[in-house]
């Protein structure tokens, strides 16, 4: 069984639809940031920031990846410091939040993965201790 094939077995359908949410989330706030600064504001260096939230999200998406999850919580630590630091507002915290249940839920899925890598078993629903980690 491949990687994704496991993703997509019923243990793995709540660690599945965080991760989902988390990449889906993080277009939508690139998207709609780089629409507001470019029509609000006419700051066109805003499409750096969403290209590399969009590819970071996508990484987060297709690979699962957890070095892309933290990467992105870094990132948000960094943006939520600055924009604090600037305009005395915290700002960001969207990005951070997202960054979280990604780190979350990336670690979760690529455990889940290993041990089951490891046991050469099909997974049963309850079966795998990496994917039901604090979901009680």
């Amino acid at each position: 069984m491949t990687r994704t094939e496991f993703l997509k077995t019923p243990p793995m359908k709540k660690i599945r639809a965080n991760i989902f949410a988390c990449a889906t989330l993080g277009y939508a706030v690139a998207i709609g940031s780089a629409i507001l600064n470019i029509v609000k504001e006419k700051n066109y260096n805003v499409i750096y920031d969403a290209v590399f939230l969009i590819v970071i999200s996508l990484l987060i998406h297709l690979l699962q990846s957890r070095v892309a999850a933290i990467i992105l919580g870094v990132y948000a630590v960094l943006d939520v410091a600055v924009l604090f630091y600037m305009t005395g507002k915290p700002g960001g915290i969207i990005v951070l939040a997202i960054a979280v249940y990604a780190i979350i839920y990336t670690f979760k899925f690529q455990k889940a993965w290993h041990e089951y890598k490891n046991s050469e078993a099909v997974p049963e629903a309850g079966q795998i201790t990496g994917a039901d980690l604090g979901d009680q």
